[in-house]
């Protein structure tokens, strides 16, 4: 699969390789045809299994190794906000409100793509979470539910108010949605070496069951 969206994202703008028998050699020419047709770099999500001779030779090739992501699931019913929900004020709202936008973008640090990156986000049908601070929106977090699983995306904390309580009262948040939505479970990615989060999901009941990584031209 061929994902070319602005060059705002590696996950938007990737081959995500579908067959792991495919030839090397052909799928590195198809995919650098297409991007550079484009004027984006060639770059590829690699699943971690079933991929390793796909992921060797690209390694051989010169593609660096980044961006390695953890994905983590858990049935909605074992997922526990802890008792910081109650203590952040939490709204929600289908449209991506300014204010919302800006505390996402300041946060994850595309400022440069935030036109491409509001198109991305308002493509799917979602329901946008914003914890507010007397100073403002203080983080941000996005609930998009497809039939009976819902993703959990753009968990976002000001540096500022962070230690508050704010992320577990998002995720509490999801969670009223997604049950409100008869989701029966919830899956969310994390960046690896985000040790903090990785903690936070955990304890909230998310297992690590898969991941990825990119090779960067």
């Amino acid at each position: 699969m061929l994902r070319s969206s602005f060059g705002a994202t590696k996950r938007a703008n990737s081959v995500l390789p579908l067959r792991p028998e495919e030839e090397p050699e052909h799928l590195v020419q198809r995919a650098e045809e297409f991007f550079a047709a484009r004027d984006l770099p060639t770059v590829f999500q690699i699943p971690s299994q079933g991929f390793e001779v796909l992921d060797g030779y690209l390694a051989a090739q010169g593609f660096d190794s980044v961006g390695r992501t953890v994905i983590a699931y858990a049935p909605t019913a074992s997922v526990s906000a802890g008792a910081e929900h109650a203590r952040v004020r939490v709204s929600r709202s289908v449209e991506c409100a300014a204010d919302w936008f800006d505390c996402y973008v300041g946060v994850d640090g595309r400022a440069e793509y935030a036109a491409e990156v509001k198109l991305i986000l308002e493509r799917t049908p979602s329901l946008y979470l914003s914890a507010a601070l007397p100073s403002g929106v203080a983080g941000t977090a996005r609930l998009t539910v497809i039939d009976d699983v819902a993703v959990l995306s753009c968990m976002a904390v000001r540096p500022e108010a962070r230690r508050q309580g704010i992320a577990r009262a998002l995720i509490g948040a999801a969670l009223d949605a997604a049950q409100e939505r008869d989701v029966v479970a919830i899956g969310l990615q994390i960046v690896e070496s985000n040790t903090p989060a990785r903690a936070l999901y955990a304890a909230a009941g998310f297992a690590e069951v898969d991941g990825y990584h990119y090779r960067v031209r």
